[in-house]
């Protein structure tokens, strides 16, 4: 489901009834995320989602609209590879106390090739 924020409410835009139980695939968070785009078109889009959507190909994908105004945030799970140097690691493995941010801009989040880079912001709640 895509919905609008506004003042505090949310505003369903778009949505799709899957067929399956469990979490979407990409062919899925496209078919959503697609129409919304084009009925917004003009308009600054900021795009936030859980970690159903952490998919770095959705977030490659997505990079591709950012000419259009598009953006998006997406919380990323603890094991998701970062490069530091020359290595990889996951994100767990990042030093960050509890309540403290840290911003990280134009990392590469993955081991795939050709994939661009991306910001992140480190929290941790507790």
């Amino acid at each position: 489901m895509i919905s609008l924020a506004w003042k505090k409410r949310a505003i369903p835009l778009y949505w799709k009834i899957l067929t399956h139980k469990g979490a979407s695939n990409l062919t899925e968070q496209k078919a959503v995320i697609r129409p919304v785009i084009r009925l917004l078109k003009g308009q600054r889009i900021i795009i936030t989602a859980d970690r159903e959507f952490h998919s770095i190909f959705l977030s490659h994908w997505l990079k591709k609209y950012q000419k259009l105004d598009v953006y998006f945030v997406f919380r990323q799970k603890k094991s998701t590879m970062i490069k530091r140097g020359k290595k990889y690691c996951n994100l767990s493995a990042l030093k960050v106390n509890v309540g403290e941010t840290k911003l990280l801009l134009n990392e590469k989040i993955t081991k795939i090739l050709k994939l661009k880079t991306y910001n992140l912001l480190l929290y941790k709640k507790h």
